[in-house]
């Protein structure tokens, strides 16, 4: 059976096992990589949500060029967002003025969030194009 760390030194504290200093001390030592190795994964997935959103963005702009209307790159962002299954675009509000794209609104997740704005970026291929003020509910 696995449990974890701070599980563990509950159980010592309850049985009434104390431990050493150096022995708290490594497992706050363990607890810390853990915590600082669960923040890397999570920065890479966010990475990877953002990057193939990106990708999915250029691959749905093609060709358009920078003299695309703002109807345009609004309808191929809305276009995008309905082609990420994982995306609930629902509460995202989407301006497109002077061929900027302007991002309003809330998702549930900050992968999610990574998603809406990679796309967007994707489309304009341009992140100085891209304004965006997404929200994510704590």
């Amino acid at each position: 059976m696995r449990i974890g760390l701070a599980a563990l030194v509950i159980m010592l504290g309850l049985a009434g096992c104390t431990s050493s200093e150096e022995d708290q001390q490594r497992i706050a030592d363990a607890a810390a990589a853990k915590a600082q190795e669960q923040a890397k994964v999570m920065s890479q997935r966010l990475r990877g949500a953002y990057d193939e959103a990106y990708a999915e963005g250029r691959k749905i702009a093609g060709e358009i060029g920078e003299k695309a209307s703002d109807g345009v790159l609004k309808a191929k962002l809305l276009g995008a967002f309905k082609l990420m299954k994982a995306l609930d675009s629902t509460d995202i509000e989407v301006r497109v003025e002077k061929g900027v794209i302007y991002l309003d609104g809330t998702v549930k997740t900050e992968q999610e969030r990574m998603m809406a704005e990679g796309l967007a970026y994707g489309i304009v291929a341009d992140g100085k194009r891209v304004r965006s003020t997404l929200t994510v509910p704590k």
